[in-house]
Parts: C-alpha cells; structure tokens; sequence
C-alpha cells in the first residue's frame, strides 16, 4: 500500500512546515503498513505555478493515493475559496479531493468574513516560526511583568481594517515594518508579551499566527467572533474575548468599519477593568494553545484527524 506525503521541503522553519515534516516522519517511523513516498513539491511545480495559493505552494500537504490520485489536503492557506472555487487557476483537482483539513481561510471574502460554506475537517494553527513557541515560553514565565493596556495595540501588516484604524486615535496601531525592514521575531513577541490583553484583527484571513501566539503568551486576546472552526473548538469569552459583529448593517465599507471600530471599543471598556475575568480567559487561552497551537500538538491532532481509509473509497 503506498502513499504520496508531498510538501514544500525548504519551510521546515516555519510553523506548518515543521508540521508538514515531522508528520511524515511520524508516518515513517509508527504506520509500517504503508509505504510512505515523501516527495518534495517543488519538483512538481509547472510553468504556470501561481504562487502560495497554487496546489504545491507551501502551505499545503497533500496525502494522495498514487493509483487513484485521491488525496487529503492539509491546508494552512488563508483563501479556501482558492482552492474550492478558484481551483481551474491554482490546479486543484477537487473531484479527488476526499476531505480538508483546516480551519484556516474559511470564509467567503476578506472584509465581511461571513463563513464558506464547505463541509471540511476542522483542524488547528500554529505560531510563525518554530523558534517562537521557546521564545513565548520564556516570556510567559515573566507574566508579573505585564501591564493592563489602557488602549487596545494592535502591530502587524496594516491595510484594508487594519489601516483604517491606524487613523483611530481610540487604537494604538503599530506597522511591523520599521526604518530597518520588520521586527525581528523576538522584538514582535517582546512587544505583544508586554500586555495582559492583546488586540487581534482580520487580514487576508480571519485565523492568524497572531492568535496562537496571543495565546501562547497567557495574555487575553480579544478579537472579532471567529466563524472558523477548530478541532477542539476556540470558545468565544472563554479562550478568547469576543466582539459580536454578524448584525451589524452598513450602506458602504467606511460605515462598516466605524461600526466595527466602536463594537471593539465598546467590548475593550466593558472588560479593561475586570482583572479576574482577563486572567480567566488568558489561563485558558493558554491551556488552548498548549494543546492546540504548538507544532506537536498540531502533528498529533494530524494523527487523529486523517483517515487514509478515504483515499480507497
């Protein structure tokens, strides 16, 4: 019985590669009734390759049947809708696709983010890079030294939402880029470690490395409700402070944004005060990401969630 684990060999460093890679070691080393062909998916990439979205791009894993050519998609990309929809442009072939396993990129677009409507396996997410879960746990020992922001900060690629409210004066909104290029990965979680709440928002997709790593910090974050699902599911006010916006009506984008603006405010001044119920929902956020949102965590809930029985239906 063979089966083909192919994946982009050179991000091994980044948070889902070094998913992709020590799953298929687990493969190798605890299934000895599957021959387990691992292949790098550069050397499968054509002329018309379109880049991370395109069916070899980084952020994907496909476990195929080389008889069949049925596979399971593991996806870390922030578009689904690419690979469902778009699929005749990324190379997709979603007739054999048995099943995908994600919970990132679940929604239709990347303003509203009302939810796609697609029956896959909810999965889980993971910090940027490998190197960011010892730095979150050395700062997560330091926990006394943060302070209780008296406005929201937010840093991160700023445009769409994000630029929006970098106008705010009600928001401390801060670029990644600086004079010198970005924040080094140790100055960015240095800087979000500092606040016992942490401001998350939206960008090319709802979930974000951002998250896990607010998380994983033992600090609140407070974020719009989540329309994507997890394995072990993220409970809004529970892991993670909620601010409700489905209801909200607009007649354009800039009337969508006010109001979507003063919900965070609104949400931020009702909880800034209540230090108990910030430190409730920091502890579990970070119990959540312990087994959830570390690289480990993700490749055993991999060891759950994917039923090579599918890839002979």
């Amino acid at each position: 019985m063979d089966i083909n684990l192919i994946y982009d060999f050179g991000y091994t460093n980044y948070g889902y590669g070094a998913v992709f890679n020590d799953y298929s070691s687990y493969c190798l080393n605890n299934i000895p009734d599957i021959n387990f062909n691992i292949i790098d998916s550069n050397n499968l990439k054509s002329s018309t390759y379109s880049g991370n979205n395109d069916k070899y791009g980084p952020l994907y894993m496909m476990i195929e049947n080389p008889d069949t050519k049925k596979y399971i998609l593991i996806s870390y990309w922030d578009k689904l809708v690419d690979i469902i929809y778009h699929h005749s442009v990324t190379g997709f072939d979603i007739e054999n696709c048995v099943d995908i396993i994600t919970s990132a990129g679940c929604v239709n677009d990347i303003t509203y983010f009302k939810p796609i409507d697609y029956n896959y396996t909810p999965f889980s997410y993971t910090c940027t890079v490998q190197d960011n879960e010892k730095i979150i746990d050395e700062i997560y020992k330091n926990i006394e030294n943060r302070v209780y922001p008296e406005i929201l900060s937010f840093r991160g690629f700023l445009y769409q939402f994000r630029e929006y409210l970098s106008y705010d004066s009600r928001f401390n909104i801060n670029s990644t880029r600086n004079p010198n290029g970005f924040l080094s990965s140790e100055e960015y979680i240095n800087d979000i470690g500092k606040y016992h709440i942490n401001l998350s928002l939206n960008g090319a997709g709802e979930i974000c490395n951002r998250d896990i790593e607010i998380l994983g910090l033992g600090s609140a974050l407070l974020r719009l409700k989540l329309s994507s699902k997890f394995h072990n599911e993220l409970i809004p006010d529970y892991h993670y402070i909620s601010v409700d916006h489905d209801d909200i009506e607009s007649t354009c984008l800039e009337d969508y944004y006010k109001q979507l603006s003063d919900r965070i405010i609104q949400r931020f001044e009702q909880i800034k005060d209540n230090k108990g119920l910030i430190q409730f929902i920091a502890n579990n956020g970070r119990k959540w990401y312990e087994k959830n949102g570390t690289i480990s965590s993700n490749v055993k809930l991999l060891n759950k969630l994917v039923n090579f029985n599918k890839l002979w239906i």
